[in-house]
């Protein structure tokens, strides 16, 4: 009797199994955050490649606003035909001195911070100064950036004593030409211009039409040209003679 008991539950279990055999339980809706990680963008798409911030202690304030530099000869080409039809021609741009003084070394700090770079000429301005690419994009238009410039770093500050904007690009034109254009600039709009050297490293200072400027040009291992401009809009125009 036990044994014709145990017979007919194990077929009833068979004959519930096989008549479930066709269906699937529903599925679960997906983690939105595996629904993320899988549908998204890889690392390896190299559009992405700005993101890696592997070396982030040893970066600047950078926020990514800007692409990448581009620095085919093409690029190249084009940045330095437009630097010149700012100056109505080629001929307008100016080759450095060959005898320029040497300042010596920029001091450590500045050579990486943009903010301690402007704090070099104006101290008094230094603990107001706020980081952020929106201060590239409202730059004096009387020293215009070098054309098709990317981006590095930027900080600033609007006020009545201090109205001044500091920030660092990178151009893959040459710095003999980078530093010809402002230099043509200044005759072109009447700055005065005072270029010396720092070690490695090109000082332009210009002054007049209401304008301090010190322009820092320096060469880098691929053949580009770190340009880091500190300009400052001041009421009265302090220029030297020349």
């Amino acid at each position: 009797m036990l044994r014709a008991v145990c017979l007919l539950l194990v077929m009833c279990w068979v004959a519930a199994c096989s008549d479930n055999a066709g269906e699937r339980a529903p599925a679960a809706d997906p983690d939105p955050v595996i629904r993320q990680a899988l549908d998204g963008l890889m690392m390896t798409d190299m559009d992405l490649s700005a993101r890696n911030e592997a070396n982030a202690a040893l970066t600047i304030n950078y926020d990514h606003s800007l692409p990448p530099i581009a620095d085919s000869r093409a690029t190249i080409d084009a940045a330095r035909q437009e630097a010149a039809d700012l100056l109505g021609g080629g001929s307008a741009i100016e080759p450095l001195p060959g005898d320029m003084a040497d300042n010596g070394d920029l001091p450590i700090g500045a050579a990486i911070d943009i903010a301690a770079l402007a704090g070099l000429t104006h101290a008094e301005c230094l603990s107001r100064l706020t980081y952020g690419a929106a201060w590239a994009a409202d730059w004096p238009e009387e020293l215009p950036i070098y054309p098709r410039a990317g981006l590095r770093e930027a900080a600033g500050h609007a006020g009545e004593e201090c109205d001044l904007r500091a920030a660092s690009f990178l151009t893959p034109v040459g710095l003999d030409d980078v530093a010809g254009f402002y230099l043509g600039l200044a005759a072109k709009t009447d700055l005065v211009a005072r270029p010396v050297r720092r070690s490695e490293t090109v000082e332009l200072a210009l002054s007049g039409n209401s304008v301090l400027a010190h322009l820092y040009l320096a060469a880098t291992p691929e053949g580009h040209t770190r340009l880091d401009m500190v300009v400052r809009r001041d009421k009265a125009d302090n220029r030297p003679a020349r």
